[in-house]
């Protein structure tokens, strides 16, 4: 018989952080409000957030990062920018070994996280649980001077290196009105290695997963990435809908298909 995976309530009791009581009590209260017990036991005082996230991570099977005796290779935070890391709130730790990348997240069950930083930097991701305010600390301190440029610099700067053809389509879009300085950012970033990346990671995955189609979907606010797996569809990732023209035409470009 399986045996029944502790949550946070058994795992602070048996560390005698709370009584069977206040265990009762949270529990009660998360029942009828639907409430985190996470949440719940920092409220009501009754485990500091380092108790709280060192039993949440053991619970889940993964391993707590303590910032005051984990050093942060800066090497690894490299890769990952800086806004992805805010707006996630995950800073890399360090590689294991060449190809698995070990990262601090506040929520570690996030797929779409874990998935958009197996894209960004073409590396397993091997998550770690930190507490929410230590990490967003750690985001702070590490990337200090690297904020994400104004809309201002984004405008001068966007089509600077880029081919011709993809220049004078933003200058076509801009004096109509149509694109906005962060999609040409989009536009220029989209012509470097990381679309190459993520195009070779999607079809990895799907011949690792045996899947016979892939599937490249346009949504209004997205892109669908779904592989036909025995015959049953199945979505895999949700990709930014800028995505979709640098995606579309790299498969182009290895399929020798005109653009």
């Amino acid at each position: 018989m399986a045996m029944m995976r502790k949550d946070v309530g058994d795992i602070l009791l048996e560390q005698g952080v709370i009584t069977p009581e206040q265990l009762k009590e949270v529990r009660d209260v998360a029942k009828a409000t639907k409430g985190d017990i996470k949440k719940l036991l920092l409220d009501l005082g009754y485990a500091n957030e380092e108790q709280v996230y060192s039993a949440y991570a053991k619970s889940l099977g993964y391993a707590f990062i303590d910032f005051s005796k984990e050093r942060i290779d800066p090497s690894a935070v490299n890769l990952v920018p800086q806004h992805f890391a805010q707006r996630y709130n995950v800073i890399p730790v360090r590689k294991i070994g060449d190809r698995k990348l070990l990262v601090a997240m506040a929520d570690p069950t996030n797929i779409l996280a874990i998935d958009d930083l197996r894209l960004v930097t073409g590396l397993e991701i091997e998550p770690a649980v930190a507490v929410p305010e230590m990490i967003s600390e750690a985001i702070n301190r590490h990337y200090r001077g690297e904020a994400a440029p104004t809309t201002a610099v984004l405008a001068e700067t966007a089509t600077a290196g880029l081919p011709s053809a993809v220049q004078e389509a933003i200058s076509t879009l801009r004096a109509r009105g149509e694109i906005s300085a962060e999609e040409e950012e989009a536009l220029r970033v989209a012509e470097e290695a990381p679309i190459i990346r993520a195009v070779n990671a999607i079809i990895h995955q799907a011949i690792r997963e045996r899947a016979s189609d892939i599937h490249v979907e346009p949504e209004r606010r997205s892109v669908r990435i779904r592989y036909r797996i025995d015959g049953i569809l199945h979505e895999v990732m949700n990709l930014p809908r800028f995505l979709h023209p640098p995606l579309t035409s790299r498969i182009k470009i290895m399929a020798d298909m005109n653009i």
